[in-house]
């Protein structure tokens, strides 16, 4: 699956807003599972931060480090975070969903 990428940018017609033309493969499209609304777009480059994924032992659990930068606000503990992996060619994507009523 390639990355979807923004042809053209134009201003809406209410409000702020900007209209984005995208391109998408085929097998992206299908993978929003007819979702077209709620949809959120983001760059690999605009990344500020890394981290590290680590694990005890072999076989173990893995753990993904929030970075330092980023902890203040999120409680020791959340359960049911929601989480989708998204796979591209050379590139795989971990996206975590956190509601900001838990983040306080």
């Amino acid at each position: 699956m390639r990355m979807a990428i923004i042809e053209k940018v134009e201003a809406a017609e209410e409000d702020e807003d900007v209209r984005l033309h995208v391109r998408m493969s085929y097998e992206e499209f299908i993978a929003l599972e007819g979702h077209m609304k709620g949809i959120h777009l983001f760059s690999e480059a605009a990344s500020k931060h890394t981290t590290t994924i680590s694990r005890r032992g072999p076989g173990s659990t893995r753990y993904i480090l929030i970075p330092k930068a980023l902890r203040k606000g999120i409680p020791q503990f959340i359960k049911d975070v929601p989480v989708t992996r998204l796979a591209t060619a050379s590139k795989e994507f971990i996206i975590f969903t956190i509601s900001k009523r838990i983040l306080g």
